[in-house]
């Protein structure tokens, strides 16, 4: 890294959440907890290239009324008041006014969170929570985690934490409210189906890898991916060689409920199947091209029969992947309809530790489709309830093994 680099420069690092990450009410928003996203390990960004078109607004603020605010706060309000507090709320709200869920800013004990959440090690109840149609939601819960045990699944809305309305809320302070110490009980009120039910929670330490791999019935492997982490391409790659070896001659690669993590991550592990070609490509809101992300040459896994496993839970660098194999013809999808996150964040990290997430940037699959909102439909649609992977009755994983068998035959 260049000496003479600014320290904006050497504090901005590329996400695509997912949030969000991101975010898990620990990743992105798993809880832990934060928002999702999914991000990019790369070098210094020249931020010059991601100028929106809001020249119209002054390069410097006038605090005159801002000050008269907080004067009259200051001496009229009959409580305590922290003057942190004061100056993180004044922050948060000049993000929040921008009016995007994926756009955050993160004080030094969530952006602390947000790592730990992107390194795979995390407190909380081990669930991703994000913003859909004005609610927070549960995007999805990780395998295996307190979120999993108590059943709760994507889509599920948060409208209250034990018993205090959450409707307004925003994404950390639902994470702030929802993490605590291992062993602690926390109650979420969550609507599904249009019926209200409360969910009591014990809260665990979440250490959860990112990729699982095993043989199925004959000559198929299969790797599920929980996230995208700093590791996950090499972890695929190794997971990957390792079925050839043990004679694997076709692949399912399960995403249902991944809701996202490194961008890098997520294009190395898609180069696996691609000798070339755009996974994709980043706009600005004026339809300008950004970038052109490509897949590297010859993967390992170049010609492999292939079904990827979506489903509502599948956010960011997920729908990224399954986007790219889809327009390459590379795999089959299967499932259900994925969550729709299909915009680039940037994290700019400040002095204190606190970091401020912001969208750049849309991106779009090869064939020039953006998902935000719709998500990716899969090839062959498959419903699939929890209690039925659960039971060992997984009717998606099933479709897979048939269509690979099938090709084979």
């Amino acid at each position: 890294m260049e000496q003479n680099q600014s320290d904006e420069q050497k504090n901005n690092k590329r996400f695509q959440g997912g949030f969000g990450l991101p975010t898990v009410l620990a990743v992105g928003a798993v809880v832990g907890i934060l928002g999702f996203g999914l991000g990019k390990q790369t070098g210094p960004l020249n931020l010059n290239q991601y100028a929106s078109t809001n020249q119209e607004l002054p390069q410097d603020l006038s605090y005159q009324s801002v000050e008269e605010v907080y004067d009259k706060l200051r001496e009229r309000y009959a409580g305590d008041l922290e003057r942190e507090a004061l100056i993180n709320g004044m922050k948060s709200g000049l993000v929040k006014a921008a009016d995007d869920p994926f756009t955050q800013y993160l004080d030094a004990e969530a952006a602390t969170r947000l790592e730990q959440n992107l390194e795979g090690e995390f407190g909380g109840i081990g669930a991703e929570i994000g913003r859909r149609d004005g609610q927070l939601v549960i995007v999805a819960p990780l395998e295996g985690t307190p979120a999993d045990e108590a059943g709760l699944q994507p889509q599920d809305a948060i409208v209250a934490v034990d018993g205090d309305n959450a409707s307004e809320w925003t994404i950390q302070k639902a994470v702030k409210r929802i993490r605590g110490e291992e062993g602690t009980d926390v109650t979420l009120t969550i609507v599904r189906d249009n019926q209200s039910r409360d969910v009591t929670i014990t809260r665990g330490q979440i250490d959860t890898p990112s990729v699982k791999s095993e043989m199925k019935k004959g000559d198929i492997g299969y790797i599920e991916l929980t996230q995208f982490s700093q590791d996950s391409a090499q972890e695929f790659h190794r997971a990957a060689s390792q079925l050839q070896q043990q004679g694997a001659e076709s692949i399912i690669v399960d995403v249902r409920n991944n809701t996202g993590g490194y961008l890098e991550a997520g294009i190395n592990i898609t180069s696996e199947f691609l000798e070339s070609g755009t996974v994709i490509t980043e706009q600005r809101r004026d339809g300008e091209v950004l970038s052109t992300e490509r897949a590297s040459s010859g993967g390992e896994l170049m010609g492999v029969p292939a079904v990827v496993l979506i489903n509502g839970g599948s956010a960011s660098a997920s729908e990224i992947m399954a986007g790219a194999l889809r327009d390459h013809d590379a795999a089959t999808l299967v499932g259900q309809q994925t969550f729709g996150k299909g915009s680039v964040q940037d994290l700019a990290e400040f002095s204190d530790g606190s970091v401020l997430k912001v969208t750049i940037a849309r991106w779009y699959t090869p064939d020039g489709s953006n998902i935000a909102e719709e998500g990716i439909t899969p090839d062959k649609e498959v419903k699939a309830s929890r209690e039925e992977i659960q039971n060992g009755n997984d009717p998606q994983l099933q479709r897979a093994l048939d269509i690979l068998t099938q090709q084979r035959e």
